[in-house]
C-alpha cells in the first residue's frame, strides 16, 4: 500500500480562508462529500489543531452494519494553506486505529493576481482494493 496515491485539483472562486474554513468544519463534510457516504459530525467543533480527533457518521450499503462512524486524527493543521487527517476506525477494546491513507488539501492562489484558490486534494495511500481505490478516485473527482 505504500505509495500509492489519487489526486484532484480545481479551481474555486473563492479565497483560500473561506475554502479552508468549510474543509476544517466537520459539520460541513457532508456537503461537500462526493461518495454521498458522509452523514454527519458526531462532534460539532470544528478543526482547530493536529491530533485532534473528530468523528463522522457515515453510511455505505457495502458496510456490514451500512451507518457506521469513522474517527479521524488531524496530521497537518497550517490554515488557510494545509490540513490533513488520517481516518480511522475505533477497535473493539475503545482503542483507535489508524489504517494508514491520509486525506490532504493544499490550498493556493493559482496566480497572484487570479481571484480563486487552486484546491489540490490528494488521499494518499490508499487503500488497493479496487473497489477502494474506485472509492478514493469517486470521491476526489467530485471537487
Amino acid at each position: 500500500m505504500a505509495g500509492d496515491s489519487v489526486s484532484a485539483t480545481t479551481v474555486i472562486n473563492a479565497p483560500p480562508e473561506a475554502v479552508f474554513a468549510i474543509v476544517a468544519d466537520p459539520a460541513r463534510h457532508a456537503a461537500i462529500d462526493g461518495t454521498g457516504w458522509v452523514r454527519e459530525t458526531v462532534d460539532s467543533k470544528p478543526l482547530q489543531a493536529a491530533g485532534q480527533i473528530f468523528r463522522m457518521s457515515m453510511y455505505h450499503p457495502g458496510h456490514p452494519d451500512g451507518h457506521y462512524q469513522m474517527a479521524n486524527r488531524v496530521q497537518v493543521f497550517d490554515p488557510p494553506r494545509t490540513i490533513s487527517w488520517q481516518p480511522g476506525q475505533e477497535s473493539g477494546d475503545g482503542t483507535l486505529r489508524f489504517p494508514g491513507w491520509i486525506w490532504r488539501y493544499d490550498l493556493t492562489r493559482p496566480e497572484p493576481r487570479t481571484p480563486g484558490s487552486r484546491f489540490p486534494m490528494t488521499g494518499q495511500q490508499c487503500p488497493t482494493a479496487s473497489e477502494s481505490a474506485s472509492e478514493c478516485r469517486r470521491s476526489l473527482r467530485s471537487i
